[in-house]
């Protein structure tokens, strides 16, 4: 009885050794750890441009307006009868999405004024925005006719994609020049 009891004990003993060091194990690797994870939150992350918000809102408008005038081109393209309801909403929404864009872009100037290395985004995304606000409005005066002309629609939805990607471009290009950083994918859903 002896025997087996002192084997219990130093298998016990044995046992709870075990235990309080795996117990300790993980506050020790964290004491290691420690120092080097406040090292990294006291380093502050780079701040982000002036205006970036809005930079990634405008690239976002013109994503949009690129969609709408897409659909548009296409569905004018492929059918012999324009679907008022659709067509009109493609418009309203490259509308909607031209003066969001708008607003953004003036918000980027407010944030940070153009300088030499950027006055000539700034101009260009301007002019393509004016031409493109012309091109839309030219768009809705055709739908709200009775009889829209399918080839003239196709005309102005191509003409605001174009528009509003070379808007984009300049958008890009000013990006780089402030050193604005793309967005990154949001992470798959746990």
């Amino acid at each position: 009885m002896g025997y087996s009891t002192g084997v219990f004990s130093v298998l016990g003993l044995s046992l709870a050794l075990s235990s309080a060091a795996l117990a300790q194990a993980p506050a020790a690797a964290a004491a290691k750890t420690a120092p080097a994870k406040s090292a990294a939150a006291a380093a502050p992350a780079p701040a982000p441009a002036p205006g970036e918000e809005h930079h990634q809102a405008l690239s976002a408008h013109h994503k949009n307006i690129e969609e709408h005038a897409k659909a548009l081109h296409h569905h004018a393209g492929t059918h012999s009868a324009v679907n008022h309801e659709v067509a009109k909403e493609h418009a309203d929404e490259i509308g909607k999405s031209l003066d969001a864009a708008k607003r953004h872009h003036a918000a980027i100037e407010q944030a940070a004024p153009a300088d030499a290395k950027t006055k000539a985004h700034h101009d260009a995304i301007r002019a393509q925005h004016a031409s493109a606000t012309e091109h839309q409005a030219a768009l809705k005066s055709e739908l709200d006719k009775p009889n829209p002309d399918a080839k003239i629609i196709k005309e102005h939805a191509a003409a605001l994609h174009k528009n509003i990607k070379a808007a984009e471009a300049a958008n890009k290009q000013l990006k780089a020049a402030k050193n604005v950083k793309e967005p990154a994918e949001p992470p798959a859903p746990k």
